[in-house]
């Protein structure tokens, strides 16, 4: 902070974020047909008749289904500095959340962040002593990354307009379309369940003695320490002939790391 002098400052921002712009693909009229092309040209019967057709309109649009409108980000930022002529001081809090564009409530970052700086000149100048402390912690909730052909997003791309959400009885339809890694991408989010977390605490503290003009010593210490988090919970479910689980399963793991450095210059 300027000496003799003691500022507060509150940076706050909150907005919304959407998908710009979806892949184009086939509505279920233009899929029925193509389908039923396909099917005529390799001699088998047609999986849809003209009637069906005309009753289908656009159909199902996944990538909507999806998405989250009007996903929220917001950011609040508070500092506080002060100093005199032979200390200064500085100490922010920070807080920062983001909802995800896709797989509304299971797409998110959260982070909390704390810093304090300060700095004391002794014997007249000659010796400066400052130290650093931070403590970051972060939350993350995520779905499926996309590889392969799986992955919500491919699953959106690829899954037939056809198929609805849900069938009248309530549960995931199943498309009688497509197979193997495509699914329901609305049912492969609404079970997965897991996520990730870490702490993170840092602190340094350095020394710097003036010998003469042009001749410092300086000792810089700093050590860090970190937890890392991650859990995960598999419900029973029925996709598809290919992806099923039988069984519930959840998962939990836990690490922690210690780093510690000792510079002189």
């Amino acid at each position: 902070g300027k000496s003799g002098s003691t500022n507060v400052n509150h940076e706050y921002y909150y907005g919304f974020q959407n998908i710009r712009k979806k892949v184009d693909v086939l509505d279920a009229t233009q899929y029925a047909r193509i389908v039923n092309e396909a099917y005529f040209n390799s001699g088998q019967p047609l999986p849809f008749s003209e009637d069906e057709i005309q009753k289908l309109g656009k159909g199902t649009d996944w990538q909507r289904e999806i998405s989250y409108l009007n996903a929220p980000v917001q950011s609040h930022q508070l500092s506080v500095s002060s100093g005199t002529e032979k200390s200064t001081l500085n100490a922010s809090f920070s807080y920062f959340n983001q909802d995800g564009t896709i797989a509304k409530g299971k797409s998110n970052f959260k982070r909390y962040t704390a810093r304090v700086n300060g700095e004391q000149k002794y014997i007249d100048g000659l010796l400066l002593v400052g130290e650093n402390v931070s403590v970051t912690q972060v939350y993350r909730a995520s779905v499926a990354s996309n590889s392969g052909n799986a992955g919500p997003i491919l699953s959106a791309i690829n899954m037939d307009p056809v198929t609805s959400v849900l069938n009248d009885d309530g549960t995931f339809a199943i498309s009688r379309y497509v197979a193997q890694e495509i699914v329901n991408p609305v049912a492969r989010i609404y079970y997965t369940n897991g996520g990730s977390s870490y702490t993170r605490a840092n602190g340094n503290a350095f020394g710097e003695l003036t010998i003469i003009k042009g001749l410092k010593l300086k000792s810089t210490v700093s050590y860090t320490i970190q937890y890392d988090e991650s859990h995960g919970y598999t419900p029973i479910y029925y996709l598809n002939a290919t992806n099923l689980t039988t069984a519930t399963a959840t998962s939990k793991a836990m690490a922690v790391s210690n780093y510690f450095n000792l510079e002189n210059t």
